[in-house]
């Protein structure tokens, strides 16, 4: 099959997987386990009825038949109308489970009862350039039937973009305009800002094989999900005293300490409050007090962001070892400077006295991959703060020529590398060990972190 052909059908395949998968997800649900047991055995009651001839088989048939249209038309007549209110705290983690409360409002007059409530996952519905394009991990081992129809690599795609995990929640008797609070939970499962635009109301029928459900009005309630962390060993890294003076290694702020050196005579520009007045009495010139200069370490973060598709889960490893290390400058007085492309080269500078490293852990939580990376630009941004910087932490997703000829133009500038790439390739393993590129298993990334880093 022409590769023309074959880019058809996975289109048609995709819309064929798009629209099954919007139905499934309108209508799932509304039968209950016990009323699907219920209707998958009519079939088997009816044939049963026949073949016997029985009085009681027929009275059985009619029995269920009762029970079922009584269980259906109880479930269209229930009816409610909520708001729910959520308060969320200011940031959660990536695979660990999140616990809020949230305060729900019945609207209507009637009381609420048997209710639960449900924030369902938005809509995880790949788009069509991402399943032309997405690999699922894996797949060319599959049988040629899988990989003729693509299901498992739409599979795999839907649960990547899950952004969170719920179950329901059963509510509390809720009396018309009353206001009630509960305790929820969901398990976010990636990085990222999360909200919550499919909260439904489910209300189940008084036998329990039906469900009724209704959508509620969005809240603007969300929350900044910061990618999950590895836990990273000291690092010694070189060129840490270029930016200090007088050999200091840690300072606590950067700038003029309040320590006197000297004095000298008054330069345009000088701050008033530094005028020595005794020193100008005795010597008829304005006299200054100098302060010593102190400067933080500063170090430079650059993130790997071209990353096609199938190398998305790299990619994420990628952004949680950058998190890792920004983290750390929470316990070492320095200043960081991420750098990554993102529709042309980005810098975001956190530390003491210019921003917390929260603002740089939340737009690490929304990062995304660059499909058309400008490596000159990204090339040019490093090396203008090249002078600046005390050392250079490079998290790359792959290692290829475009990546290998931006470290070698780096260190030939006299910048000192820390570079780390993810792969589990062991084929070029010399060939990186010679770059001084140190190798990280996505299986044992933890593992290797600490391994190999603590050598440094």
């Amino acid at each position: 099959m022409s590769e023309k052909k074959a880019s058809k059908v996975t289109s048609a395949l995709y819309t064929l997987y798009r629209f099954t998968h919007s139905v499934s997800k309108k209508y799932n649900g509304r039968v209950t386990t016990l009323g699907l047991l219920i209707l998958f055995s009519f079939p088997l009651i009816f044939m049963v009825a026949l073949t016997y001839y029985r009085l009681s088989t027929f009275y059985l048939f009619i029995f269920f038949t009762i029970l079922v249209g009584l269980s259906f038309i109880a479930c269209l007549v229930r009816s409610a109308t909520c708001k729910i209110k959520r308060n969320l705290p200011g940031q959660a983690l990536a695979g660990e489970e999140l616990f809020y409360q949230a305060e729900i409002t019945n609207t209507s007059k009637r009381t609420l009862y048997s209710a639960l409530l449900h924030d369902d996952t938005p809509d995880t519905r790949p788009t069509r350039q991402e399943f032309l394009s997405a690999k699922e991990p894996g797949e060319e081992l599959r049988n040629i039937a899988d990989r003729f129809l693509k299901y498992y690599r739409w599979i795999w795609l839907i649960k990547r973009k899950a952004s969170y995990h719920s179950s329901p929640v059963v509510l509390p008797e809720i009396k018309g305009g009353e206001t009630k609070t509960i305790a929820m939970a969901c398990t976010p499962l990636k990085r990222g800002k999360i909200q919550f635009p499919d909260t439904k109301l489910i209300l189940p029928d008084s036998l329990g094989l039906f469900q009724k459900t209704i959508k509620l009005a969005p809240d603007s309630s969300s929350i900044i999900v910061l990618p999950r962390r590895y836990k990273l060993p000291e690092l010694d890294l070189e060129g840490i005293s270029r930016n200090e003076m007088g050999g200091r290694s840690v300072a606590r702020a950067t700038g003029q300490t309040d320590e006197v050196v000297g004095l000298r005579e008054y330069r345009p520009g000088d701050p008033p409050k530094h005028i020595h007045w005794r020193s100008w009495a005795k010597t008829g010139k304005p006299i200054v007090r100098e302060y010593e200069d102190v400067f933080f370490p500063r170090y430079g973060l650059v993130l790997d962001t071209a990353c096609p598709y199938e190398k998305a889960d790299y990619f994420e490893e990628a952004v949680s070892i950058a998190t890792s290390f920004v983290r750390s400058v929470e316990t070492k007085e320095c200043l960081l400077d991420l750098i990554f492309l993102n529709q042309g080269a980005q810098v975001q500078t956190v530390g003491s006295g210019i921003a917390k490293s929260e603002e740089m852990l939340e737009l690490l939580a929304t990062v995304d991959v660059d499909l058309k990376p400008d490596w000159q630009s990204l090339s040019k941004k490093v090396l203008t703060h090249g002078d600046s910087l005390s050392a250079c932490i490079i998290v790359l997703v792959e290692l290829d020529d475009n990546r290998k000829k931006l470290i070698q133009q780096w260190r030939a500038t006299g910048l000192s590398l820390l570079t780390i790439v993810i792969t589990d390739d062991p084929s070029e393993e010399k060939e990186r060990a010679s770059l001084g590129i140190i190798s990280i298993s996505k299986k044992t990334i933890q593992s290797d972190l600490l391994k190999k880093l603590g050598r440094l």
